[in-house]
């Protein structure tokens, strides 16, 4: 397959996953509800969003681990969506997926440079010295010494070893690498240890990443663009930086307002949105815009029609009432500053 050297390298066009109620009373509930995305050569995208919302169901769908109901995938021109599995295969050596929880992925009766030398035996049938010299560079990459290769994933602790995770999804010297809650599991300290890991594979490989995650913070650090995700729907798309300085949809608006604030004198000068209310069942999405029972923007229209992801400006966004960068209202009550920001997890 031949793969760009530059603009679209993967596109997500129109993609549903649904999950099917088991019983006769269960509910369908729609994962993914027609997200569309891409990802540039050498790009970095953040996929945020409240728990529940579809994003680790779309990154899982992406990489074809979770068969999609509807829509494309088209990574390097080829609708990998709707390829044979035995042609999938090889497809799929362009792309690789790091989990939320790396101590479920390793097998614990092999050691680290066992789990990287079937990576790379999988993907380049390298064994023997070559193979060995490979895993060197590897955990290199990632910050770690040769001598991790030697220990089993129970003596590293939870940063290393997603490390380590890390280092063998470059194994396969892949176009595009998905990390879902890469760094939710680790503490304040080792996450910007892993951040750093991030940044320097961004500069030193030709790969595009997809980033998972609930903390903005981490995507504003790693991030060329952000996409904001609500009930399977992708809500408001744009530039890092423009996103964070001036939120479209009332739900960005929100999630940002939750973001701390490092700097100890300008805490008090930051209003937080509590959002009324919890993530609707995803079973039973409102009509209309999902997010208008807990907007305080929302109108007779947004209760009756569903918004579509429209472009405004460089941005897209899916909403009737968009807030405009010159013109941020606050909610009602929004300067109660003792009360919880929004629930982001």
């Amino acid at each position: 397959m031949s793969l760009p050297d530059e603009g679209p390298l993967l596109v997500v066009d129109d993609v549903s996953v649904v999950y099917r109620g088991r019983g006769p009373r269960a509910a369908d509930v729609r994962a993914v509800d027609g997200a569309s995305l891409s990802l540039d050569v050498r790009e970095a995208v953040g996929l945020v969003g409240e728990s529940g919302c579809g994003k680790s169901t779309l990154a899982r769908t992406i990489v074809r681990l979770q068969e999609p109901d509807r829509g494309a995938i088209r990574f390097g021109g080829v609708d990998i969506a709707h390829v044979p599995r035995r042609r999938l295969r090889r497809l799929r050596r362009g792309l690789a997926l790091v989990f939320q929880d790396p101590s479920t992925s390793f097998n614990p009766r092999i050691t680290i440079e066992g789990s990287l030398l079937e990576a790379l035996q999988a993907t380049h049938g390298r064994a023997g010295t070559g193979g060995t010299q490979r895993i060197v560079e590897l955990l290199d990459l990632v910050g770690l010494g040769e001598e991790v290769a030697a220990r089993y994933p129970h003596q590293l602790s939870g940063g290393q070893l997603q490390r380590v995770s890390i280092a063998r999804a470059l194994a396969c010297e892949p176009r595009i690498v998905v990390l879902d809650e890469p760094v939710s599991a680790l503490d304040v300290s080792v996450q910007a240890q892993l951040l750093e890991v991030l940044a320097r594979l961004r500069a030193g490989t030709e790969a595009a990443f997809l980033l998972i995650a609930h903390d903005l913070a981490v995507v504003r650090q790693v991030c060329d663009r952000v996409l904001v995700m609500y009930l399977g729907r992708i809500v408001e798309e744009g530039l890092t930086r423009e996103v964070f300085a001036a939120p479209h949809h009332p739900y960005t608006q929100a999630l940002l307002s939750a973001v701390p604030v490092a700097d100890p004198s300008q805490r008090g000068s930051k209003d937080r949105i509590r959002l009324p209310g919890e993530l609707p069942d995803p079973s039973a999405v409102p009509p209309g815009c999902p997010f208008h029972p807990r907007c305080w923007r929302a109108s007779e229209r947004c209760r009756e029609e569903a918004p579509q992801l429209l472009p405004i400006g460089p941005r897209r966004v899916a909403c009737h009432h968009p807030l405009a960068v010159d013109d941020l209202p606050a909610p009602p009550d929004a300067t109660d500053k003792d009360r919880s920001p929004a629930r982001v997890r």
